[in-house]
């Protein structure tokens, strides 16, 4: 389906709609094998997570992965992370591997699994809880420690939804949240991390902050 192009920046539709000349850039089907992995894996070793991003984004408005994703997106709490590290041993006996970022009191925070030879990859990102907010910890760049915040509202009592056959928690309300986040999300933008803009500390303030 055409839409013109005044159409496409107001119309409501799904991003198959907007997009759907386009080729996909992964693989719907592996990708939800490669979720429901992280998923058992995620609950064996007791991680709490739940759908972020654009695969939150899809879940809500497509009820599929977007269109244009490229990867799948969950997040986990800071208070989890000490127990990422149990799950490498087992995303490795699965046929994964997997890489994390930079960490936080030595930590493993954040990062992904993927498979080899294949595009499709599952990032976790980790929340931690920093001055009455939840955050995501970017990078550190001259001295500086970069991270987006986010209201600690919406992950106070996470919703579960079912996507694609499976129960998953999601921020709630996730129709709200994802307003905070990418402002018209009804409308597909053929991706963007959002509207949130970074906040800045100083990396030794930062690292010696009460982080949960």
């Amino acid at each position: 389906m055409k839409w013109t192009p005044e159409e496409a920046l107001h119309k409501e539709m799904t991003s198959k709609e907007k997009y759907g000349d386009q080729p996909q850039r992964m693989d719907f089907i592996r990708a939800n094998n490669y979720l429901q992995d992280l998923k058992k894996v995620f609950n064996k070793v007791g991680i709490k997570f739940f759908l972020f991003y654009g695969t939150l984004v899809g879940a809500i408005r497509d009820n599929d992965f977007s269109w244009l994703d490229d990867d799948v997106d969950v997040g986990v709490f800071f208070e989890n992370a000490d127990k990422l590290v149990e799950t490498e041993k087992i995303f490795k006996e699965m046929g994964y591997y997997v890489c994390f970022g930079p960490n936080i009191d030595g930590r493993r925070i954040s990062g992904y699994i993927a498979k080899k030879d294949f595009r499709e990859k599952v990032d976790f990102y980790t929340l931690f809880s920093f001055k009455g907010e939840r955050c995501f910890y970017r990078f550190i760049r001259d001295n500086q420690a970069y991270y987006i915040p986010y209201p600690q509202k919406y992950f106070d009592n996470l919703k579960t939804i079912e996507f694609k056959g499976e129960e998953y928690l999601v921020p709630n309300p996730p129709e709200e949240f994802l307003t905070y986040l990418w402002g018209t999300w009804k409308v597909p933008k053929g991706g963007q991390w959002g509207i949130i803009p970074h906040k800045t500390i100083d990396k030794d303030l930062f690292k010696h902050e009460e982080i949960l």
